[in-house]
This record gives structure tokens, sequence and C-alpha cells, in this order.
């Protein structure tokens, strides 16, 4: 064998190595890219004296204005407060509603769940646009009516005020802790109960003796996870917060960055503290729960017993029609019988001008079309990422792969206006995105980059439950690794996969943080246009736009609905066909005298 061919036979299997690794290698280059590299910039920020890309000093003047400013004591304060009081009550409503549902038999208890799917899925500003006109002083549709009732001309309620503030954040966490705690207490055994009652504890008694202290890991994290949503909120505070003098650390920041002159470095400071608060309390979330047992199924758990409550059931069901009034009823009211005035306060001028000077509007269809673009596109390019990044990292973890996968946690710790301040210094900092800047392509990478932790949610829990054998045998049977996750696994994961896409849509569609630093007046989506209309006292077209963005969302609902059922009939069929079992064929004679034999 001559030294050519031996060079080129030890060639081989390296350029193969090589080739396996590359997939790998773009991976760990997206990851860090996406992650990794706005985080550094974010802290690079904080000490530097010139916005990203500028030349300027290494200073700890961010910091000093940041910290040692005492107007900045309130606002530390009003967040804390805020999140507390947000987090708590968004706990207390969403454990009734699981009791309700899990523990009694009142006749509209199996509306809860749908309704919490409702709220979960519907955008922050939602709730916080429509609540704003809903309880604004005077004009809002609850003022209007307690002086048609009463004949009062004074304000029955503001909704610019501490209690509306957390009201309306409230209303939206409990979305999140209901769900939270659901499935803890489906799953949690009355034998426990029944055995405090047997002992002579009532079902007060058992409740607060037996269920809440068995539930409270589940308590503790919706608690947890509604200090965070609210510590780091900014559509609620800056659009009820702000008109009543509260002033939160996410506003604070929004404010540094969008008043000339801009302070990059005091908002990148802020953010900091921010994210250093959250990871303090991931942290202190696990050092709580680490040595703490909470078995509540063990192998002869019984059914729950519902409790039937005669005599007040009927109060738990005037409690879920109220919820549904001031969650979802009277919000959308609010906005559709705006959206059809000139004038906010009035309604008794319906007219369609709104919607006809909304789609004259030039800047207005670009929104329009951006936040579909975002939507569809976005939502989809979301899901796939999370898809791959949940099979290629978690499906068989080692220790490398654990590496590459701690930096896909970033966004949890620097969420909403955070990290879209990230995005913004890396794209200011970065010389070769210059040219994206203040385009939809920049918006459409911030927005992919902010909802991953919605799409990872969804295809976590999808992709964990394949048994990595299906995807070993493709492997075997020829396939790479492309072809398999994409005949294999996509189809497996398909009904996920497409109520992830719609959720993600929803998401992007309703981020405010990214359109407010990284559009401009000309190039925005619909939830930066709704905000911009609303600041400039122009509350009927920003009621007019978010209804067109809630009949595109419907329309998409309905969509995403008919695709799920479509993929999951596809499915039953084509297990069916895979298990319908063969009619065997008799055998072909082979001779003549075999044919002629008889056939018993």
């Amino acid at each position: 064998m001559s030294t050519v061919t031996r060079f080129g036979a030890r060639l081989r299997p390296s350029r193969h190595r090589l080739l396996r690794a590359l997939p790998w290698v773009l991976l760990a280059v997206g990851i860090v890219g996406a992650f990794v590299v706005p985080l550094i910039t974010l802290i690079a920020m904080a000490f530097r004296t010139a916005i990203p890309g500028l030349k300027g000093e290494w200073t700890l003047d961010g910091f000093v204005t940041a910290y040692t400013n005492a107007d900045m004591v309130e606002p530390i304060v009003d967040s804390l407060i805020f999140a507390v009081s947000s987090a708590i009550g968004a706990t207390l409503l969403a454990l009734f509603f699981v009791f309700v549902t899990t523990r009694t038999t009142v006749a509209l208890r199996r509306l809860v769940t749908p309704m919490m799917v409702v709220i979960l899925a519907t955008p922050v500003l939602f709730f916080a646009l429509s609540w704003a006109m809903l309880g604004a002083e005077h004009v809002g549709l609850i003022n209007k009516l307690h002086s048609l009732i009463t004949g009062s001309d004074g304000s029955f309620f503001s909704i610019n005020s501490w209690p509306g503030l957390i009201f309306v954040m409230t209303i939206k966490l409990s979305s999140f802790s209901y769900f939270l705690l659901l499935g803890p207490s489906l799953k949690m055994s009355r034998v426990l109960e029944e055995a405090a009652e047997v002992a002579g504890s009532g079902p007060v008694g058992s409740f607060f003796r037996i269920y809440l202290p068995l539930l409270s890991p589940s308590i503790i994290g919706s608690l947890l996870i509604g200090f965070i949503a609210s510590l780091q909120a900014f559509d609620t505070p800056q659009i009820i917060g702000t008109q009543a003098g509260i002033h939160v650390l996410a506003t604070e920041i929004f404010q540094y960055v969008s008043v000339f002159p801009t302070n990059y470095a005091a908002a990148a400071a802020t953010a900091l503290g921010l994210v250093a608060i959250l990871g303090f309390l991931v942290w202190a979330q696990m050092m709580l729960l680490r040595d703490r047992d909470y078995t509540t199924v063990g192998g002869k758990s019984s059914h729950p017993a519902p409790w039937a409550l005669p005599r007040i059931g009927w109060l738990f069901n005037v409690a879920i029609v109220v919820f549904a009034l001031v969650a979802f009823v009277l919000p959308t009211l609010q906005l559709v019988l705006s959206s059809f005035n000139t004038v906010f306060g009035r309604y008794d001028s319906l007219s369609l001008r709104n919607y006809e000077t909304l789609l004259s509007n030039r800047t207005t269809l670009g929104a329009i079309g951006n936040t579909l673009q975002f939507m569809i596109v976005g939502g989809f390019v979301t899901v796939l990422i999370a898809a791959v990044i949940t099979y290629a990292l978690r499906a068989r973890p080692t220790g490398w792969k654990r590496l590459l996968e701690a930096p896909t946690w970033i966004p949890w710790a620097t969420p909403g206006l955070v990290g879209a301040l990230a995005i913004l210094g890396t794209l200011l900092a970065v010389p070769f995105l210059h040219p994206i800047y203040g385009t939809p392509a920049a918006m459409f990478i911030a927005l992919v980059i902010a909802s991953l932790p919605v799409a990872m949610r969804f295809t976590e829990s999808a992709v964990l439950q394949i048994d990595r054998q299906l995807m070993d045998a493709a492997r075997i049977g020829g396939a790479d690794a492309t072809t398999a996750f994409r005949t294999v696994l996509l189809p497996l994961i398909a009904p996920s996969f497409i109520s992830g896409w719609f959720v993600t849509g929803l998401a992007i569609a309703g981020n405010l943080e990214i359109p407010l630093l990284l559009g401009t007046l000309k190039q925005t989506t619909i939830a930066g246009l709704a905000y911009k209309y609303y600041v400039d006292s122009a509350a009927p077209l920003a009621a007019a736009i978010f209804c067109i963005l809630l009949l595109t969302v419907l329309v998409l609902f309905a969509l995403s609905l008919a695709g799920r059922a479509m993929v999951v009939r596809l499915g039953r069929r084509s297990r069916a066909s895979a298990t319908t079992p063969l009619t065997p064929r008799a055998p072909a004679p082979s001779t003549t005298t075999d044919a002629l034999l008889p056939r018993s």
C-alpha cells in the first residue's frame, strides 16, 4: 500500500468525525450567540460611559447613578410591594379555583379550566389596556354604568391606583398559578383527608391541616413564579402604575433608555440588579424544598371524593361567573365598544371610522403585517428551535451537553425589558449587526430569543416522552439524525408542536418591550402601535387595532385547533393500519399434482 493510500485512509475517518461534529458546533455557536453574548453585552453596558458601539471609558458611574440616587429607593420599594402583593393574590385566587375544581361538585366547576386557558393564552397587554380603559375615572365603562344607575357624577372606581394595579396583575398571574396547583391537587389522594375526618377533624380542619401542607411545595412554587413575573412585569406598571405615580424597576429601566439624554449604563446596572434578585430567588426555592418530603401519591391511593356543599355551592358558582366577567367579558366589551366610538367615554355614536382610519394608514398596515409574520413564521421557528434544543441536549444528557444547555436558561433570568435591553446592546455593539437595527429582522430575532422559554415548555414534555429506541431504530435503518428528527420525532410531537406554535405566536404578538426598544415609528407591531395610540390619548384607535389583533388570534386559534385535530386523526389512522392483522393467504401450489390434491 502506498503512502498516499495510507494517508487517505487515515484522513477519511477524521473527515467523517468532523462532519459529525459540525451540527454540534453550529448548535453551540447559535446558543452562545443568542444567549451568552447579549448577557455579556448587558454586563459591559453597565461599566461603559458611552452607548454600545461607541468609544467610551470603563467606569462605575452607571451603578452610582442607579443605586446611590435617593429617588431609586421608591422604585425598589414599589417593586417589592407590587411583586409580593400580586404573587399572594394570584396564588390565593388560584388555590380557591383549584379547590373548587378538584374537591367540589359545584355546577360550573368544569368552566374554570377552559377559562384559565383563555386567560393564560391572552397577552398581558390586553389586560393592561382594557382595564386602563375600563377603570378610567368618569369615562370608563364601570364608572359610566355607576353614574347611569345612581345618577352620581363621581367615579366609583379608579384603576390608576395600588389596588387597581395589583388587581389587574393578579388576574393574569392567577392562570399561571392555577395550572401549577391543578396537577398536584388532582393527583393528591383523599385517604389522608378522610382519615383526619374519621379522627374528628371537620372538612375545614382537614383542609388546613392536610390539604394545604401537602400542597405547600406547589404553593411555594406558585408564590415564587408570581413574584418573579411581577418583578419583571413592564406592560401593566407602565400603562396603569405610572399614571398613579407608581414606578417599579422595569419602568425605571425604560425611563433611562427612552428619555433624552439616554443613560444605558444606569439602565444596564439596574437590570443586572434585577437579574441578581431573580437568580437568588431560584436558588432560595431549591434550598427551601431540597430536604423536605411531600409524598402524596402511593400504591393504594383512592380517587378523590368531591364535597357536595349543598348550602354554599351557589357562592362558588357566583364566584366563577364574577371572575369570568372581570377577567375577560368586561375587558373585551370595553375594547369593542371603544373601537366603534371616536371619542373615548362616549358609547352612543357607533361607527367604523376608527377601522377606516387604521386600514388606510401605511404604518398600521405595516404593523399588522409584521405582527402576522412574527406570529406565524416566528412562532414556528421558535418552537422548531426549542424542539431541536430539547432533543439534542436533554433526551440523552451528558456532561458536556448539560454545559451547553446551561445558557438556554439565561432568558429565564433576563426576562421582559431586561432581555430586550441586552439584545439592543448587542445590536449596537456588534458592527455587522448595525444594518438590521430598526428593521423587522431585528425584532424578529429578538422575539424568537425572548419566546424560547415559552416554546420549550411545550417541546420539553413532548420530546422527553418519546422513547429514544424509535430514533435509534431509524438511525439503524440508514436515516441520518436530520431525517430521523424530521420523519420520526416531529410527527410524534405534532399535536404539542401545534399548540406550542399557537401559544408562542400569542406571546410574540403581545410582546411590548421589544417593539418599544428595537422598533421605530414606522416599523413596529400591533402591540407597539396600540401602546403609542394609548399614550397619545387616542384610546379608541388603540382599542380598534387591538380588536383587529383579537380577531386575528381567533382565526389562528380555529386554524390551530383544526390542524391539531387533523394531526391526531391521521395519527390514529396510521396506528390503526399498523396494528390491523393481515389475512393469511393460502400457499400457492408448487406442482400440478399438489394442485389436484384436496385441501383440508
